[in-house]
């Protein structure tokens, strides 16, 4: 978030080249600027909630998004709000995209840019992938992990018990850990019985 009399970004009267890629700057006087100088390019941007204009100058602008009408065609409007980011209450922001965000898988995969500016990660160092989302998040799907006792009830250190579970989303591992033994079956493949299993 910026302050109301700031900008999040702003060339001032400084000369020179600025890229700005999968940003997302919120609130200040002016979101993304360029004022008398400069060369401004901004893709995959979000700005919002800013007193003057989200985006103001001439920008080179890829699929960025604004709050009011100054991003790119078809990205503007875009409402700072909970269906956009987890949470945009003040002094507890979450600018992470939630699942339903316009702001998901409506970027430009900027990897073939040149060095620097074709990182393939978002701001957790989660891979941006397929078609990029815009921000400084790109949403990935929970991972869901469903388990099953049989018999049901409550897993015992005697007796056998058998565990199974499933999955949804984008798993790489999966961890069970040295308070029972079991079958386990992970993704429907059965493996021999033992403790401690990951």
């Amino acid at each position: 978030s910026t302050a109301a009399a700031s900008s999040g970004f702003t060339t001032g009267g400084y000369c020179g080249t600025y890229y700005l890629y999968s940003c997302t700057v919120i609130g200040g006087n002016y979101g993304i600027r360029r004022d008398i100088n400069g060369t401004v390019t901004a893709k995959n941007c979000y700005a919002g909630g800013s007193a003057t204009g989200d985006y103001a100058g001439t920008i080179t602008m890829t699929t960025c998004a604004s709050e009011d009408t100054t991003g790119s065609a078809g990205l503007q409007n875009i409402a700072y709000n909970t269906t956009n980011f987890t949470n945009v209450t003040a002094g507890t922001e979450d600018y992470h995209l939630p699942s339903g965000s316009v702001l998901i898988n409506v970027g430009t995969d900027t990897s073939g840019d040149a060095a620097p500016m074709n990182f393939t990660n978002d701001i957790d160092g989660q891979t941006r992938s397929g078609t990029w989302d815009i921000g400084a998040d790109e949403y990935v799907t929970p991972i869901t992990v469903s388990l099953t006792a049989n018999p049901a009830g409550p897993l015992t250190a005697l007796g056998a018990t058998n565990l199974s579970w499933t999955t949804t989303g984008n798993p790489t591992s999966c961890d069970a850990s040295n308070y029972w033994s079991g079958i386990d079956i992970h993704n429907g493949d059965p493996v021999t019985q033992r403790s401690g299993m990951t």
